[in-house]
């Protein structure tokens, strides 16, 4: 499955449309309290996608492992 498709960036999509959503209320309303609550999801969708990638890489290590290294040349 590719990364575009996964769950975690679909959060990490919406964390920044909140962000976006926060800084219109902010201009509207004059108080920060919006983009920092926008900024704080926005944090915290991002480490579930480091994670998730993380995670994948992780696991094409591992399948990489497991094929035999091909010999060395001797000089």
């Amino acid at each position: 499955m590719h990364i575009f498709c996964s769950k975690a960036f679909r959060a990490h999509v919406l964390g920044l449309c909140a962000v976006v959503a926060g800084a219109a209320f902010t201009d509207s309303t004059g108080s920060m309290l919006p983009l920092a609550m926008g900024a704080a999801l926005a944090l915290m969708t991002t480490a579930a996608l480091v994670r998730e990638i993380r995670t994948r890489s992780r696991a094409r290590r591992r399948v990489g492992s497991r094929t035999p290294k091909p010999p060395k040349l001797r000089d």
